[in-house]
């Protein structure tokens, strides 16, 4: 039986985003991780996610699922390259988070996070970790 206290996760992906462009795939997650509706947390958000991602299986939820009716979603997602290797690109991401209930926006804030991308044996890329950025640069 579900915690009423947890919000629902909803199911997980059956397979896992395949690309070749690590930009693609981070904002892609982006959007997935952050959008969320009707009381519920997005799990689609893991099917970009690297196996060793701590948060895979876990349902990535960035804040609390927005009231039943609502729906949030990333919106406006700029990504900065701020370094890269043979198998890791790291972005600063920033978006704006949008809360709608039907066609009225309800709610708007600028979000900025660090992405970390990783490369796969196949050659497609993943997210490897997600973090809010604590002292983002001028």
């Amino acid at each position: 039986m579900p915690d009423p206290h947890e919000p629902d996760l909803g199911p997980a992906p059956t397979s896992t985003a395949r690309s070749a462009d690590p930009a693609d795939v981070a904002r892609r997650y982006l959007t997935a991780s952050r959008g969320a509706g009707d009381g519920a947390a997005p799990r689609a958000a893991e099917a970009y996610m690297d196996p060793a991602n701590p948060e895979r299986g876990h349902g990535q939820q960035w804040e609390p699922p927005p009231p039943p009716g609502t729906i949030r979603q990333a919106e406006r997602v700029e990504l900065t390259e701020t370094a890269r290797s043979a198998d890791r690109v790291v972005y600063r991401a920033n978006y704006q988070l949008v809360e709608r209930r039907g066609r009225r926006r309800t709610a708007r804030t600028e979000q900025t996070a660090s992405l970390v991308c990783a490369r796969q044996p196949d050659g497609h890329w993943l997210v490897l970790r997600d973090a809010p950025l604590l002292h983002p640069a001028p």
